[in-house]
């Protein structure tokens, strides 16, 4: 028994050194300044370790003093009021571009109507006139077509060339109208 006694008292020992080395108290002793030393560099480190989260943390997330949760105020605030303003701009010149394009189409419209009135009435003035030459025209064709097929392009393109000339006698004469209008 004495052998047991001896070895639990040996295991005794042993678990109290472990265990003094352990425990904060055998840091803080004076006794041991190494211990002391190494903690107060861990707890120095732990303190970095807390102000570097606090830096990797948003600012709503992080401690902010006064003054800094003023800035951050007023940075939310004035971005608000600029996305504000760019959607205010944004819809004004959306409004603008659909009022002008109206206006144009109106106004395309409105000319298109105009060329077609006064071309209509230009046709009116020939009168009788034009009755004549366009059933010229027709009889001329009619009679293109009872010719051969081999001679219609022959034909066709003869008939082309002189509408052609008769289509520049007729703007040099309107050209001369023009200016004699002007000058009287």
């Amino acid at each position: 028994m004495d052998k047991n006694d001896n070895a639990t008292k040996e295991e005794k020992s042993k678990l109290k050194k472990v265990e003094g080395k352990t425990s904060t108290s055998s840091k803080i002793s004076p006794a041991n300044p190494v211990s002391s030393f190494t903690q107060n560099i861990m707890e120095g480190d732990q303190n970095e370790y807390n102000n570097d989260n606090d830096k990797n943390k948003l600012p709503s997330q992080r401690n902010l003093s006064s003054k800094e949760e003023s800035v951050s105020v007023k940075a939310k605030e004035t971005g608000k009021s600029i996305k504000d303003v760019i959607m205010s701009l944004g819809n004004k010149t959306k409004t603008l571009t659909e009022e002008t394009t109206r206006e144009i189409k109106n106004k395309s419209i409105q000319t298109e109507n105009d060329i077609v009135k006064k071309d209509a009435q230009d046709i009116q003035t020939l009168g009788v006139n034009i009755d004549k030459a366009i059933s010229i025209f027709e009889d001329t064709m009619t009679n293109i077509e009872k010719e051969q097929r081999e001679d219609h392009e022959k034909l066709l393109k003869g008939y082309k060339k002189l509408v052609e000339e008769q289509i520049n006698v007729i703007n040099a004469t309107l050209n001369m109208a023009k200016r004699l209008k002007s000058s009287s």
